[in-house]
């Protein structure tokens, strides 16, 4: 049971939310930061790879471009990073991967809202093995 179990209360979503929301920025901006700032270069050739030409290209060369870019994990969303921080007007352009806050940015106005959106079609137990087959995108 979820919630306070000895009130048989459940949580309300606007709490849930709140605390995934404190758990991704503690995982971005503690735990994956310390890993992306040991090689910012890095990161920056990484955003600023192919894959961008290709996203600012893509209605003349199609949807071949993906496997260049950063792009959400949560199932049946293809927002990219670079596509995110070219139209976000509170990211720069030239934004890097490790920048925490375009990071954090992405994930409030792109990856949770599809991730609600994704939970509330797919309730329950996520099956690891059918996530991993791509069988969620399907």
């Amino acid at each position: 049971m979820f919630g306070d179990p000895a009130s048989n209360i459940l949580p309300s979503q606007d709490n849930v939310d709140k605390g995934v929301r404190l758990l991704v920025q503690v995982e971005q901006d503690t735990t994956l930061q310390e890993v992306l700032k040991k090689d910012l270069p890095l990161w920056k050739a990484a955003t600023d790879n192919l894959g961008t030409w290709f996203e600012n290209n893509a209605a003349r060369i199609g949807r071949q471009w993906r496997l260049f870019l950063m792009i959400s994990p949560i199932p049946g969303n293809y927002s990219s990073f670079q596509a995110y921080r070219s139209e976000a007007p509170t990211v720069p352009d030239d934004a890097s991967f490790s920048d925490v806050n375009a990071r954090l940015a992405w994930f409030d106005d792109k990856l949770f809202p599809a991730w609600k959106v994704w939970r509330a079609a797919n309730p329950g137990e996520i099956v690891v093995s059918r996530l991993l087959r791509g069988g969620y995108h399907r």
